[in-house]
């Protein structure tokens, strides 16, 4: 079950993995190369996992006689000749094409990452926003203005402060019992838990900010570093076999004479 899941990723991830790639390393990369270096990755892909599913594995005392890109080729290999030919696929598409506007790589590449150039996109999504959010506003003080209006004409509603009072005095114990894991959940999502709300345009400035401190960044470093070890010690050694080439030709021609002695056995 691991080697299939393993397999089906090869057809299929190596294309996402290479325009991920290019579009955070090279700032030319544009909409269409990446697209039609998805689509012939994911093209290519699904013909060999189609094939895959087509021929079976041959047993060890078989002949294969299944095409070249199945029998001869791994699927590791063929994810790695997958991933480069999606990279120059996109690369070419990309360099026939018309590039992408200058400031969509803007803090979007590896190289731009640290740019303070404001995104036009940015101020018209900011625009937009502080418009909608004055005519909500401007909405709610007219609503409330006649409200009230209409309260001290009809003179129907009173102030009842004993109530008032009770559910204050409620409200205030609902929310200490609910600091502690207020502050939690606050602290696991990254928020400071007494902020108040910011302004748009600061709140956006904080959000594609993405300078750390030294303490954030030694941490996520140091254990950057260990995963990545983790990771190339565990596929060295699982990639390495135990056995020598005389012990598997032995295992081999042991596996070949209990098959044997099976099917002599029913021919009986």
């Amino acid at each position: 079950m691991y080697i299939y899941i393993q397999s089906i990723s090869a057809y299929l991830a190596p294309p996402i993995a290479a325009v991920y790639c290019l579009a955070i390393f090279w700032k030319r990369t544009n909409e269409k190369g990446a697209f039609w270096g998805l689509m012939a990755g994911l093209l290519v892909g699904g013909i060999r996992m189609v094939l895959n599913f087509l021929y079976k594995d041959p047993r060890c005392y078989e002949t294969d006689d299944r095409p070249f890109i199945i029998g001869k080729i791994h699927f590791m290999w063929f994810a790695m000749l997958l991933f480069w030919l999606t990279l120059v696929v996109a690369i070419i598409i990309s360099l026939l094409t018309e590039p992408c506007e200058d400031f969509r790589v803007i803090r979007t590449t590896y190289w731009t990452r640290m740019d303070q150039t404001e995104r036009q996109d940015s101020n018209d999504e900011n625009s937009k926003l502080e418009k909608r959010t004055s005519t909500q506003t401007t909405f709610t003080d007219e609503e409330k203005a006649i409200s009230s209006k209409l309260d001290g004409v009809n003179g129907d509603l009173q102030v009842d402060i004993t109530v008032s009072k009770t559910s204050e005095t409620t409200a205030s114990e609902t929310s200490s019992s609910n600091h502690i894991g207020s502050r939690v959940v606050a602290w696991l999502i990254g928020k400071d838990y007494g902020e108040q709300s910011k302004p748009l345009e600061q709140n956006n400035t904080v959000l594609e900010d993405l300078k750390q401190p030294k303490k954030e960044k030694l941490i996520l470093n140091i254990n950057l570093f260990l995963i990545i070890a983790a990771t190339i010690g565990i596929y060295i050694y699982f990639c390495i076999s135990p056995f020598s080439t005389e012990e598997i030709q032995l295992l081999q021609q042991e596996a070949l004479e209990k098959i044997r002695a099976n099917s002599s056995g029913y021919e009986l």
